[in-house]
This record gives structure tokens, C-alpha cells and sequence, in this order.
């Protein structure tokens, strides 16, 4: 399994872009599990439609978009067997630290 970081100087273009990586993975390995984490609710909503659009007849399983704090909060209940907050100003301090590592160039 690998994670891919893909970025565009516009949503539109990245859209393009990862609906057809989308597209390529499903073809490729039809059953493996497909992330994709987006920033907030409203996004991952809207990228779901895009996807069932450029699926059309075909079938994209094993393809899960969801927002980034659903995702750390089931890390976070995986990880200690406990439910968390829905949101914490550690979750905040957490990305930034992250993002800050991410070199500029990247």
C-alpha cells in the first residue's frame, strides 16, 4: 500500500487530476481499499458526486472520501480504544506542526 500527495495550482485541475488517478487505480486494482482525505465535509461532499459522475456505468470500489477530521478522530479511536472530541485545538496545532515540516519546494 502507498499514499500519494498530489497537488495542482487550482481545485479544477487537481479535480481532473485525481479523478482520473481515481480512475486508472480502480482499473488497475479493482478491490483494493481507495482514501481519499479532504480537508472539510463540504469537499469530501462534493468530490463523493464527482466520483459517481466519472464512474458513470463502470463501478469505483473501495474508493471512501472523507473529511480530515473524521479521519483523525477514527485514527484517534483506533488508536486508544476511546471516542474523542469532535474537535480539539490539538487537531489544529497537529497540522500545523505537519505542514510546516512539508518543505516548500514539495
Amino acid at each position: 500500500m502507498s499514499c500519494t500527495l498530489v497537488t495542482a495550482p487550482s481545485f479544477p485541475q487537481l479535480l481532473v487530476r485525481l479523478l482520473d488517478d481515481i480512475q486508472e487505480n480502480c482499473r488497475q486494482n479493482p478491490l483494493a481499499p481507495k482514501w481519499i482525505i479532504t480537508p472539510t465535509s463540504t469537499v469530501a461532499n462534493h468530490l463523493r458526486l464527482q466520483v459517481g459522475k466519472k464512474a458513470g456505468p463502470h463501478t469505483f470500489a473501495g474508493v471512501r472520501v472523507i473529511p480530515l477530521s473524521s479521519f483523525t478522530r477514527h485514527l484517534g479511536n483506533q488508536a486508544t480504544g476511546l471516542a474523542g472530541l469532535r474537535w480539539g485545538p490539538t487537531l489544529d496545532l497537529l497540522l500545523f506542526e505537519l505542514v510546516e515540516q512539508v518543505p516548500s519546494s514539495s
